[in-house]
């Protein structure tokens, strides 16, 4: 029943989109920012931005949404990958938008916007013809061009000098911080997002940048305001799903340190104290191995794909697709030089460049440890 529910539920949506391209609407008419709190499932953990229009004299009340893929895209996890799948705006009545959220538990707050019949116009023309077959994909960038900029610069562009944006704070944070805000709860997917980012993640996101968060495109339209130092975000706020958000950190023994610390203990139980050398030579294939595959990984998001922020991954350094010339070489100043370059990464943790998740320390004291067991270097 569930899922016939749901599929009357898209064939509604797709049916109301298709005859929701040339809305025309009443100076009643208002224009409404809605910002949804982040959801339990990875893909909804930094939350979700759309712009609402409720017109109560002619009865249009519709989400104007970019947040829409298409699992059905030929090729879909192929170009997901490559950082080359489209997503779409999509338009939607209110009450089914609101219904999901309200399903999930999602909050969901509405931020009137203070703006004149033309503004309004121009706002909804813009929509509507963003609507258009033609024009409704996108190609989406996670930083750059996604749900919440789309919106930032549908006002920035069709309001031009009528509005002024002004920093809710000072921008401080890099893109890697600002993303850790949300992923407390998620300690694995921080720790994958924190191995897969490279250097552009650690870039200062300025308070235009910051607003691909959906919470920080809210709070800095509400520093907005209009020609004439009227607000651009009315003073009452309406929460549409009231809903507080629960963070819950899962407990420690399933976090990334706790794994990799036991990884540790194992990598010296196995260095001193066991004497089977084939047992000692498996492990490192596994360890050394596995680092290398994803060193590979890295390769390909920074040379193949259009992910900007997986390129130039300086965790290349110690998960080294070059690993798996290791059986080949096996020589005595390799597996030095392998120990040295990760101590060093590791003395120079709190600096580095690029963010490091603290679930790195015990891996690369692994890699040091069979490095140098390999090297001859711990011998007794």
């Amino acid at each position: 029943m569930a899922i016939l529910k749901h599929f009357f539920y898209i064939l509604i949506l797709l049916s109301w989109a298709a005859s929701a391209q040339n809305l025309n609407v009443s100076g009643a008419a208002q224009i409404s920012l809605l910002t949804c709190s982040p959801g339990d499932e990875l893909y909804s953990t930094f939350g979700h931005s759309a712009v609402r229009i409720n017109d109560t004299l002619t009865g249009i009340d519709v989400v104007y949404n970019y947040g829409i893929f298409d699992f059905d895209t030929p090729n879909f996890y192929w170009l997901f990958v490559q950082g080359k799948l489209l997503y779409k705006l999509d338009v939607e009545r209110t009450r089914y938008f609101i219904r999901q959220y309200r399903t999930d538990n999602r909050r969901v707050i509405e931020q009137k916007l203070n703006l004149n019949d033309a503004e309004k116009t121009q706002i909804l023309a813009f929509l509507n013809h963003n609507n258009l077959p033609e024009n409704k994909y996108y190609l989406y960038d996670f930083f750059y061009n996604n749900c919440s900029t789309k919106i930032r610069d549908i006002f920035a562009s069709e309001l031009k000098d009528s509005l002024q944006l002004r920093p809710a704070h000072a921008a401080t944070k890099t893109f890697r911080q600002l993303l850790s805000e949300y992923l407390v709860p998620l300690p694995w997917a921080h720790f994958g997002i924190d191995f897969i980012l490279g250097l552009p993640a650690d870039n200062i996101a300025n308070y235009q940048n910051e607003m691909f968060l959906p919470d920080y495109l809210a709070q800095n339209l509400s520093q907005g305001y209009m020609m004439g130092w009227q607000p651009l975000v009315s003073a009452t706020e309406t929460t549409i799903v009231d809903v507080p958000r629960t963070i819950v950190k899962p407990p420690f023994w399933q976090q990334p340190l706790f794994v990799f610390g036991l990884l540790l203990i194992l990598t010296l139980l196995l260095t001193f104290f066991v004497q089977a050398k084939w047992l000692k030579t498996l492990f490192d294939v596994l360890l050394f191995g596995s680092l290398a595959l994803c060193g590979v990984v890295f390769v390909f998001m920074g040379l193949v794909t259009n992910h900007q922020a997986t390129h130039y991954n300086l965790n290349m350094l110690w998960a080294n697709p070059l690993y798996l010339l290791l059986p080949a070489i096996n020589k005595t100043i390799i597996w030095k030089s392998i120990a040295l370059l990760v101590l060093l990464l590791l003395l120079l943790f709190p600096v580095f460049p690029q963010g490091f998740n603290v679930a790195f320390i015990p891996i690369f004291l692994c890699l040091i440890v069979r490095a140098a067991d390999r090297a001859g270097l711990l011998k007794k």
